[in-house]
């Protein structure tokens, strides 16, 4: 079964995206802003997890979301 042929997984699949680079982006900008460091390197280093949030959030929705899959075939 694919995962971008369920709906609900699919919906869940994008959110999960979009909040964790939110997330990460945020949080890793405002630690390093916090730590005072140059505005560029702020920006580098949140845009740098904002990425690697979002791909560590799809992932692990893409594993809960197999299993849930699987789940629902049986």
């Amino acid at each position: 079964m694919r995962l971008n042929a369920h709906p609900k997984a699919r919906e869940h699949l994008a959110l999960a995206k979009g909040w964790g680079g939110i997330v990460s982006f945020s949080a890793v900008a405002a630690t390093s802003y916090a730590q005072g460091l140059p505005m560029t390197d702020v920006l580098l280093h949140a845009l740098l997890a904002g990425i690697a949030g979002s791909f560590l959030a799809w992932g692990l929705t893409l594993v809960v979301w197999r299993h849930l899959a699987l789940a629902q075939i049986e």
